[in-house]
């Protein structure tokens, strides 16, 4: 049975190492026969975002979107925190 996947990539970067991580992972679940959707943060208008304005197209389209899919898979990069120097 055939599932469709949604990905979503949260870095502002499409260059980035999650992004690239989600790219490669995307190709996995296709090449197993599944039906994938992919969102980028960079999709959206930031004040849409910020603002919660669900009747935004592109919100309201990735909100039915989500909604009809069997799994979620969320890519955010990790940013290292450093506290002075060594």
């Amino acid at each position: 049975m055939s599932a469709h996947v949604v990905f979503i990539t949260s870095s502002p970067s499409a260059k980035s190492r999650s992004s690239f991580l989600a790219a490669f992972i995307e190709n996995q679940v296709r090449a197993a026969g599944h039906r994938v959707t992919t969102f980028a943060v960079t999709d959206f208008d930031a004040a849409d975002v910020l603002l919660g304005r669900v009747e935004s197209p592109a919100i309201a389209t990735f909100v039915q979107v989500v909604k009809g899919a069997d799994a979620l898979v969320l890519a955010t990069p990790v940013v290292a925190v450093h506290r002075g120097f060594a």
